[in-house]
């Protein structure tokens, strides 16, 4: 949840940026955006590899 909460707040400043209104943060900030999408997705494996034995889906 931190690390969502740290990509919400990142996203608002950057979204804010004077005249930053035109093109999405994903093309203005491709690096920053890119990475956020891999911080993000390593959670989810992290978390999916540490439920599974608990829900008992192993494999």
């Amino acid at each position: 949840m931190t690390s969502l909460t740290a990509e919400h707040a990142d996203q608002r400043r950057l979204g804010d940026e004077p005249g930053g209104r035109g093109a999405p943060l994903r093309d203005r900030h491709r690096e920053r955006w890119l990475a956020a999408i891999e911080v993000r997705t390593n959670h989810r494996i992290s978390f999916v590899d540490a439920v599974r034995p608990v829900l008992g889906h192993d494999g």
